[in-house]
Formats: structure tokens, sequence, C-alpha cells
């Protein structure tokens, strides 16, 4: 309970501490009061703050609508950001008042937060942890099967990198593994590509920050955003998100075609707002989802299929989708989720067959204090078929069996090593998972147990 309180206090004070940005206007009076507030309840999470200001400029219509580069494999126009930014707001100065004014408003606000908390943590006791993954209620998808085996004792870190000193890395925010074994880092800060060997040595980099063929945007401000994806070929795909696009690079990184434009209010095929995906090589496709709630469909040549789903929180409906994950044949997608839109979803994963069909995920999944935050981004499946799901703000990662029950969490890592912002995940052929960590720039090589 302490945790979840400290959470809700610190998201007061990063509300005020949001203010220094464009997208967020804040009332002097609610000022004072998340000031009262954070004078008697200091905020215990100190990487909370860059989060809610990723999440901020993430939810902004300030970020750039209009380029002018030309589609390649589809008629489909590509613009680019044209690098405009608005210029930021000070926080309003507060004015002096009484000591005891604020302190009283703070302790109101306080009693009013404990007791919301309390009938949360009443519910969370009340509701079984399987009922929520996938959404809750009945559902005969799901198959009441015995959980893998895990045991968190058998964790070990194989190796860490930083990167190197010429290519450190910064804010890494997505991990693919090649068919050769080498392992590829979304690097947001330079906007590069690392390459490591399997065992921990780096390779090369390649890349820039830019609009072109082979330059990438992966990050806008303080907020980052990628996707890296393989298939059977050792094509890479890049979701270079806050370039609109999506584009195709052979084994040896040479350019091979790009496909997308960036709309902030996307209707049309091969428009995106802020695009990730997942990538089937034996059907042939690419899964593109992205914040207008739908997810679009292509062909590895970038000609598009179908698309469904919508904005919403119903079955089949998406607030903010994010990673996509395709075993089998079957496509899971994480929803972010947010606590600062209407309606506000909750974060959960969702399963669907390859036309859409709606498999497993009915509704929307417990809420901010239960099994994720609301800053749920990446998941993926483990040779043995457990999901692993990356929970940003919570800094852990949530591990669950195929049928949508919780097993087990993994926060502290042996050596050390804590979890402070977990991104981008891929695993291996013989299971070892490979996690970025975009707080910690960290990227890690773990062994995991082998479930049943």
């Amino acid at each position: 309970m302490t945790d979840h309180f400290d959470q809700t206090v610190n998201r007061f004070w990063d509300d005020l501490a949001a203010a220094r940005y464009p997208t967020v206007e804040i009332e002097p009076e609610s000022a004072r009061t998340i000031a009262g507030l954070h004078s008697l309840f200091p905020a215990s999470l100190p990487v909370s703050a860059r989060e809610r200001a990723r999440q901020r400029v993430f939810q902004s219509s300030a970020l750039p609508q209009e380029n002018t580069m030309t589609a390649i494999s589809i008629p489909v126009s590509c613009p680019a950001p044209n690098g405009t930014r608005a210029t930021a707001v000070p926080a309003p100065p507060l004015p002096h008042r009484p000591r005891h004014q604020p302190r009283f408003i703070a302790f109101s606000i306080a009693a009013v937060v404990l007791l919301l908390l309390a009938g949360i943590g009443a519910y969370l006791a009340l509701v079984p942890e399987h009922d929520r993954l996938f959404g809750g209620g009945d559902n005969n998808h799901v198959i009441p099967a015995a959980q893998p085996a895990f045991d968190p004792t058998d964790v070990s870190v194989i190796w860490e990198t930083g990167g190197t000193v010429d290519h450190p890395l910064e804010w890494p925010v997505a991990v693919a593994i090649a068919p050769d074994g080498n392992v590829y880092v979304a690097n947001a800060s330079a906007s590069t590509i690392e390459v490591f060997s399997p065992a921990g040595e780096h390779l090369e980099s390649w890349g820039e920050a830019g609009e072109g063929p082979g330059q990438f945007a992966f990050s806008y401000g303080v907020f980052t955003l990628a996707d890296l994806e393989f298939d059977s070929d050792g094509n890479l795909f890049v979701f270079d998100s806050l370039n609109g696009r999506i584009q195709k690079f052979a084994p040896d990184h040479t350019f091979i075609l790009e496909w997308g434009t960036y709309e902030v209010d996307a209707d049309a095929p091969g428009e995106f707002d802020l695009v990730m995906g997942g990538v089937d090589s034996d059907l042939g496709l690419v899964y593109a989802s992205d914040r207008t709630g739908r997810i679009q469909v292509f062909d590895l040549d970038g000609n598009y299929q179908y698309q469904w789903g919508s904005t919403g929180i119903g079955p089949g409906e998406f607030t903010y989708p994010w990673d996509v994950d395709v075993v089998d044949g079957r496509v899971f997608i994480v929803d972010e989720g947010s606590i600062y839109e209407i309606p506000k979803g909750d974060p959960r994963v969702q399963e669907f067959d390859s036309s859409g069909a709606l498999i497993e995920g009915q509704g929307a999944l417990g809420s901010f204090f239960s099994d994720f935050s609301s800053t749920t981004h990446f998941i993926e499946f483990d040779p043995t078929g457990r999901l692993f799901v990356a929970d940003y703000e919570a800094r852990a990662v949530r591990i669950a069996s195929e049928d949508g029950r919780l097993i087990d969490s993994l926060i502290n890592l042996p050596g050390g090593l804590s979890l402070a912002g977990p991104s981008g995940m891929a695993f291996d052929d013989e299971g070892n998972l490979y996690l970025v960590d975009d707080l910690t720039n960290l990227l890690i090589k773990v062994a995991i147990p082998p479930g049943e």
C-alpha cells in the first residue's frame, strides 16, 4: 500500500513539474495544492518525473505533422517531421500564502487518496489475478492449465553492457535478435542502431538522425519510441515511429524500401500516428499498430492488405496499442492504456488471429494500481510459450503463462542490478532474454529458467 501511495503522490508532484512543457497547463491553485501535498509526502520514485514528461509529449498534438518524403513501395505519401517545436512555457510562480492553508488542503487530499487506495486494495483482494491479464470475466478461450514452473532464484545475468566510449547506449528502447544471433538495439538518443555479438561485444553502429533512407527519429525531446523486427531471411524492419514510416533493410544493412506517412488523425492506409509493430515471416505479414487504435496489415514489401480495430476500451479496441508479438499466427498486442484521456483505458494484452478476430481480451484490465502500470510497453514470448511484459513504471518484467495467468515478476536481478526502465525485449533460440533498460542505459543478457 505504501508503494501505491508513493506513486500517487509522485504523479501529483510530476503534474506540477510538467508545467514546464507546452502540452500541460496547471492552474496556480492546483499547483499550490500539489506543492503542499509534496511538502508533506515527498515523492520517492526518482525516475517517474521523466516518464511523466514522456507521456505528455506522447499525447501532445505539438509533434510535427508534415514532411515531403516520397513513398516507395505503396501509393502513400511519406512526409517526415518538419522539426518545429513549441516554445516551452515556464511554470507559474506560486504567490505567498499562509503556510497552514496548503497544509490543510494537502491533508484533505491525502485522506481522499488513502480512502481510494483502500477501496482499490479491497478490489484487488477479491478479484483473482489470472482474471485480469487478458481482461477478466468469463472467457471460453481461457484454458485453466497449470502454470509453468518458475523460480526467480534460477535467473542469472550472463553479461551487461552500456556500449562503448565512442558508441554509448543512451535511452535504448528496442532490441531484436538477427537470424545470425547478433543483437540489434535502437539507441534513441543518437537515433542509431547498435549491433552486439551474442557475447556482448560491440560490433558496429549504423544509421543516424534524420528523415532520409537509413536515417531515423527515435527520440523527440524526452520522448523515445522505436521498434525493431526481423523476418526469417534476416531482413530488418525498423518502425521509425517519429518519422511515421517503416523502413526495410537487407541483412547487410542495405536500404530496400520504406512506406508510411506521419498523420496524427490517421484514417487512410499507410498513415501512422506513432507506429510500432511486429512481423510474421510464415504468413509474410507486417502488423503496424498506432495510437489511432487500429492495426494495419501489410505484406513484406509494404503493400497494404487489410486492417482492424478502433479507439476504445471494449474487446478488440485500443487506447494506445504499442508492441506486437506473433506466435504461430496468433497476434498479441499490448495496449498501454491511458489514465489521462477519456475514455480511460487500462493496460492489457489482447490476442487475435491473423485476420483480426479477437481470441482473448474481454474488456478492460484491472486498474492503474493492479497488474500493470500505465506505461506497459513491450511484450515478448519465450521459446516455452511464456509471455513477458515490460512494465516500465513498475520497473519490472511481468511473466505470464500463455493463457494469461500471472506467474511472477523480475525486479531485482543478480549482481545488484535493479530494473529502472525496462523497455524492449527479445529471446534467442536458447531462451536467453535480452533486455534494454532506457534509464540505466544497459543491454542485459539474462538466463531464464525454462518452463515446463
